[in-house]
């Protein structure tokens, strides 16, 4: 794996807030994946059984986590609050659940 692609520990004090954003979204795009995959929606499987996100998936999954981490991000009072990953998950539920009662 290349280490330049490798998301930064948010406890370092000297991170920028663009740091700590992209660092974020990575966590969040994972928890939006597992979520995807507990739902068992359509995957591909591909030989050796593991399964594959359709173009459309992985769209509307990187679509979905910049929205869930910009609404994050705008819900917290402080950047020390943002990049609290003991509560992360809870925040992205909640974002989640937001959006879907919004988009009714």
């Amino acid at each position: 794996m290349d280490p330049s692609s490798q998301e930064p520990p948010l406890t370092a004090p000297y991170l920028s807030r663009t740091h700590i954003r992209r660092a974020v979204h990575g966590i969040i795009r994972r928890v939006v994946l597992q979520r995807l995959a507990q739902h068992g929606d359509d995957t591909r499987t591909t030989n050796n059984g593991s399964q594959r996100l359709t173009k459309a998936q992985r769209k509307r999954v990187i679509q979905q986590s910049h929205l869930l981490e910009d609404i994050i991000y705008r819900r917290a009072c402080s950047i020390e609050e943002y990049q609290n990953l003991s509560t992360l998950e809870q925040r992205v539920f909640n974002a989640g659940r937001a959006v879907y009662i919004t988009s009714q």
